[in-house]
Order: structure tokens, then sequence, then C-alpha cells
């Protein structure tokens, strides 16, 4: 009875932890800036997630949610699937080189995956202060970039124009705002992109997902995926996208993947 018990138990943990998996893939993927590592760094975690499902949860943390991810996080940290880049020479590489993990998994977390600055604080075992400021250090960073040329993939005007409206503000230009897969690919090719903001579902265009494969295929470059459906690009069973956001977004959810993404790619 014990053991049956105690099987019945890791049985609902693992249930619990699993409806959390997706969201972890995608905070660990944008940290690290791909999918493979991302997701590696999610099996590392699987013991200290384990642990965080089975209660003595750190001062502060509230919830399973927050526990899963104060596990995420550490494991990240020390972690040597990772050696996070030094870049070096141009300015904007320096400047990258100065954002730390504590900077980068602060904004994250409180754009990315939704947690307030409370919650992040406990997340990251650090003043409510400390996160504040991490998170106004790493903006600044990323608000440094220098000016990227992006192609929008997305067949609702409204949506598109909001997203156009991202990217300007920010700095960035829109080389090409495309509702198809076939006309996505053409304009990938006559504007050479340095980052693509898509939509998984065209309508009669066809599939968004398709047309990244096949523009990252001929010419790498990082792609964010802005989808009603995130939990199709986070399964971790195929080669999926390192940046997700969900629909509806916040606009400093959408500048803080951009900015992510692009420092990613300066990065490389």
């Amino acid at each position: 009875m014990v053991a049956e018990a105690n099987l019945m138990a890791m049985e609902s943990m693992i249930e619990a932890i699993s409806r959390h998996l997706p969201m972890l893939r995608r905070f660990a993927r944008a940290a690290v800036g791909g999918q493979a590592a991302g997701d590696a760094l999610v099996r590392e975690s699987m013991p200290a997630l384990v642990a965080a499902a089975g209660g003595g949860w750190a001062p502060g943390i509230a919830d399973l949610r927050g526990a899963l991810f104060a596990a995420l996080v550490t494991t990240i940290r020390n972690s040597t699937i990772v050696a996070f880049p030094s870049p070096a020479g141009a300015p904007l590489s320096q400047a990258l080189a100065t954002l730390a993990p504590a900077e980068r998994d602060a904004l994250l977390l409180t754009t990315l995956e939704g947690f307030s600055e409370a919650e992040a604080a406990a997340i990251l075992s650090a003043t409510q202060a400390a996160v504040r400021d991490w998170i106004a250090q790493a903006r600044e960073v990323l608000r440094r970039l220098e000016p990227a040329r992006v192609l929008i993939i997305e067949d609702d005007d409204l949506i598109a124009e909001a997203m156009a409206r991202v990217v300007t503000t920010m700095g960035h230009s829109v080389v090409h705002r495309a509702i198809a897969e076939t006309e996505a690919l053409v304009a990938a090719r006559a504007s050479a992109p340095h980052l693509v903001l898509a939509d998984i579902q065209l309508g009669e265009g066809g599939d968004g997902l398709n047309a990244a494969q096949a523009i990252v295929a001929e010419s790498p470059v990082p792609v964010i995926f802005v989808t009603g459906f995130p939990e199709r690009l986070l399964t971790g069973e195929a080669p999926e996208p390192a940046f997700v956001v969900s629909k509806p977004y916040r606009e400093e959810t959408l500048r803080t993947a951009i900015g992510q993404a692009l420092a990613t790619r300066a990065r490389a």
C-alpha cells in the first residue's frame, strides 16, 4: 500500500509538472537563444522540478509555477550545457556582454512569462528592488541594439499593424508584411531580414511555420512566433522556434522577445 501510494504521488507530481512544461521550455529557449540548448536545460532540471513539485518551496514563492521556474533558473545558472558567449569587438557586442543572467532572467520572467516583480524576486532569491533595477538595466542594453530589418508574416491587418508599430518604435524597420507562405519567402530573399515575426496560421495563405522554416533553411535568422497556439510550438519533439509569444500579447512582451532575439543574433 505504501509503495502504491508513493507511485500515485509521483504520477501526480509528473502530471502537475507536465502542465507547465511548454512555458518552462519557452523561458529556457528564450534565455539561451535556441531550442536544443533550452530543451536540454529543461531535461536537466527534471530532478529539481520533481523536488519542487514535492513541496519545500523557497520563502516568497506562492505556488507550483513559481517553484518550477525557480528550479529551472537555478539549473540554467549552474549548468555546463550552455556557455553563454562573451562577445567582443563592436560596441553593441560589448554592451550585450554586460547583460548579466540576473538581468536577462528578471526581464524574461516579468515580460515573457508574466510574473510580477515580487514573484520574480522570490524566484531569483532577490529583493524586489534588485529585480526592478535588473529589468531597467536589461531594457537599456536592449534599447541600444543596432537598427534591424524585420519581416512580418501575418494575415490579420490589425495585428500586423500593431506588430509594425512595436518594431518601428524600437528603432527598427519593417521591410515587408507578407500574408502568404510564398510571398514571405520571396520577400525574405529580396530584403535579407535580421528578424522574422510570424503567425502560424495564415488562413488561405498557408502556414507561417512552413514559411519561417523555408526562410531559415536559406539564411539563418531568428524567428519569433506570435501565435494563439504556443503549445503547438513547445512540445520538444521536433525542430521548433526559440522565441514564442502568446496572443493576445502585451507590447512589452513583444519588445522583450524582439530584443532578446536580436541580442542572441548579435552574440552568435
